[in-house]
């Protein structure tokens, strides 16, 4: 009945699931699902949502105890196989648009948690050989350079669940939703541009050789054409990805099986969101999609071509769009007709095309294994 003991703990909150960590050893060892919700740390770290003088300074003395006692208590979490650092709900980057101000981070908070996370990827003995489930909410790419250098080899390979997403969305191309605007960054970004360090999120994910699903989420658009991964037996069963280019090539990679598995293809799920290709066409991409057999679920919105990519001559504006064009921008029939056809593919073997009502209980369902990752693959849940 432990087996699939979890339970979500936040810094600075002194409640029972905290107390557990620092007291209660005897429970750790059945822990299976860690969630830890770095939104309390959000809430110190941005200003003027706080008082610096008065409380941050004790705060952070508080977050660096937390994040040293935390790899010594996985230690003896053996049984943890779900692991996840979520900034997720209440890193806000809204500011006064009118001011056009962007919100000012105190360093000293995020210093201790990249130097925390380190920790805890650097020590082998504190991440259990059962952990199959890693997800990372962060409020830049920054952090995501600092757990690929400090996180092992062996660890990601043992992977089959993964999802990164970056939450500072502040400067130019950031705001998911927004077409043009003139944001200015938060002095964060403008000390580690989220373009600068998206290499290594491209890292990370090509060092985990057994992925089942893979999620990756960022801001402004997340160069993610160095992936350099390569796909086992089926390959992957679930991809989701919301902002990011790359090249046709590279994203028909990830929805591929290994090369003995071209008949065999795994691929269920994908959600397919403000994606840009640099390079090719979306109709290859859609024409691979049909050739996937086990197919069953789609989402596809705000599909484009990158405005400095070979293939920029098939971006379509505003001005040019047609009923499609909250699935697509392009000015390739071709385009269109294969995206109409994996909709018909789709539906043909699933019953109904997903929409706004039911896209959510659809990974819901296909996701309540009850023994790995959450509830959902990419929806991180208490």
């Amino acid at each position: 009945m432990f087996r699939h003991f979890s339970f979500t703990i936040r810094p600075f909150q002194n409640n029972i699931k905290t107390r557990i960590l620092y007291d209660a050893n005897f429970l750790i060892p059945i822990i299976a699902k860690l969630r830890v919700d770095m939104g309390t740390v959000a809430d110190w770290a941005i200003f003027p949502t706080r008082d610096l003088e008065r409380g941050s300074k004790d705060h952070l003395g508080t977050l660096q105890s937390f994040l040293e006692m935390l790899p010594q208590k996985l230690t003896t979490a053996t049984a943890l196989n779900s692991l996840a650092f979520d900034f997720t709900d209440k890193w806000q980057t809204d500011f006064d648009e009118g001011k056009n101000d962007a919100p000012l981070i105190w360093f000293p908070m995020l210093d201790h948690l990249r130097s925390g996370l380190s920790r805890v990827f650097k020590s082998t003995i504190a991440l259990s050989e059962n952990l199959v489930d890693l997800q990372l909410s962060l409020p830049c790419t920054y952090g995501f350079a600092v757990v690929a250098e400090a996180i092992s080899d062996d660890t990601l390979a043992r992977l089959r669940h993964l999802r990164l997403q970056v939450v500072d969305g502040t400067g130019i191309g950031g705001p998911p939703g927004k077409l043009v605007n003139n944001y200015t960054k938060s002095n964060l970004l403008e000390e580690y541009p989220n373009e600068e360090y998206a290499p290594a999120v491209a890292k990370i994910i090509s060092k985990c050789k057994n992925l089942r699903t893979l999620g990756v989420s960022g801001t402004q658009h997340l160069d993610c054409d160095a992936i350099n991964w390569q796909p086992s037996a089926g390959g992957l069963d679930t991809l989701h990805l919301q902002r990011v280019s790359l090249t046709s090539k590279t994203l028909i990679k990830l929805l591929s099986s290994a090369k003995n598995y071209t008949d065999r293809s795994s691929l269920f799920c994908t959600w397919l969101e403000e994606v840009r290709l640099k390079a090719g066409t979306w109709a290859e991409v859609f024409k691979h999609m049909r050739n996937c057999p086990s197919l069953r679920y789609t989402n596809m919105h705000h599909l484009e071509y990158d405005e400095d990519g070979e293939s920029r001559h098939l971006r379509s504006y505003v001005g040019h769009m047609d009923g499609d064009y909250e699935k697509i921008w392009t000015v390739d029939k071709e385009d269109r007709k294969e995206m109409t056809s994996v909709m018909e593919y789709v539906i043909a073997r699933s019953g109904q095309y997903p929409n706004e009502f039911n896209e959510v209980a659809v990974w819901d369902e296909y996701y309540s294994d009850g023994t790995e990752g959450w509830t959902s693959g990419f929806i991180l849940v208490d």
